[in-house]
């Protein structure tokens, strides 16, 4: 029996929609979206799939949670992947609606969550991101600016920003302290000599995983399992590739600490070195089990 699959092209202003061979647009808004779901109500359906889009799909994901409706977020680079083995190239909204629907029958996708429990701490962490880039910025163009006017301007907005960063830094305490859940996380991460506030805390919103998957899933999933490269006789350079880019960054400079101040990590950096591993392979190595050792703790715990 074929399954009932609606899919849905999102962007900022409307939702492209396909089902049963036929193509409907409603605005990307709350209300709307509700009224159209509200459509659905007794009805069979198997799946409602999109892509991510930069944040543009959380009013349909916040609206398919309130009617527990099954959906599944799908990575852009895989519709379009499929897109391209069939030869579609063209692209227009009512053309990935469609393919989105074809390429959710074609790999019997299932229904998966995408809600973040913890998506108020992870906005808080975007946005501290979002002011270090813009005060890396300001403070560049300080080195080439002689202007007296303009170097007074980008002083006090490099003062605003150091004040706006700190106030975020409070709040991300207050949040971890306040929240019985996260605190207990928060506590164990931090344990870990190396980690400090922001990969703890990045860890809890952006990879809640990290209590149900295994090592592998997880290095696969942060982006720190590396890759084969082989085709015939010829052996490529592994390499890592893809996987949560937010989250991996921040454990890079946590590891960068944890091999100057965790014995672990130092005696495994410092083996890995002697044994002719260029550095930045070493730490990436350094940074998987970093992972690894912060998930054994909390199973431990738990």
């Amino acid at each position: 029996m074929s399954e009932e699959i609606v899919a849905v092209d999102v962007a900022k202003a409307e939702l492209v929609i396909y089902q049963d061979a036929a193509f409907s647009t409603i605005p990307n808004e709350t209300k709307d979206i509700r009224k159209w779901l509200n459509k659905f109500k007794g009805k069979q359906i198997d799946l409602f799939a999109f892509e991510a889009t930069g944040g543009y799909e959380r009013k349909l994901i916040e609206c398919l949670e309130e009617k527990s409706l099954p959906y599944r977020r799908i990575h852009a680079n895989y519709v379009r992947a499929y897109a391209k083995a069939l030869g579609i190239l063209a692209k227009t909204d009512n053309i990935d609606a469609k393919v989105i629907h074809d390429y959710s029958h074609a790999v019997s996708l299932k229904p998966a969550s995408a809600k973040n429990e913890n998506q108020g701490l992870s906005n808080l962490l975007n946005r501290r991101d979002q002011l270090i880039v813009i005060r890396i910025e300001e403070t560049n163009r300080l080195d080439t600016m002689t202007d007296k006017t303009i170097l007074q301007s980008l002083n006090a907005h490099i003062k605003w920003l150091n004040k706006a960063v700190d106030t975020l830094d409070k709040q991300l305490v207050e949040h971890a302290k306040s929240d019985n859940s996260i605190k207990f996380l928060y506590d164990l991460y931090i344990s870990v000599p190396g980690v400090g506030l922001i990969s703890a805390l990045r860890l809890i919103a952006d990879l809640p995983e990290l209590l149900e998957y295994t090592d592998k899933q997880l290095a696969a999933m942060v982006g720190l399992a590396p890759m084969n490269r082989d085709s015939g006789q010829m052996r490529g350079k592994r390499s890592i590739t893809a996987g949560r880019a937010k989250l991996r960054r921040v454990l890079y400079m946590a590891t960068i600490s944890a091999i100057r101040c965790n014995p672990l990590l130092k005696e495994f950096y410092q083996r890995l070195k002697s044994r002719g591993k260029p550095s930045k392979v070493a730490i990436i190595a350094c940074t998987r089990k970093l992972l690894m050792v912060m998930r054994s703790i909390v199973t431990l715990r738990l």
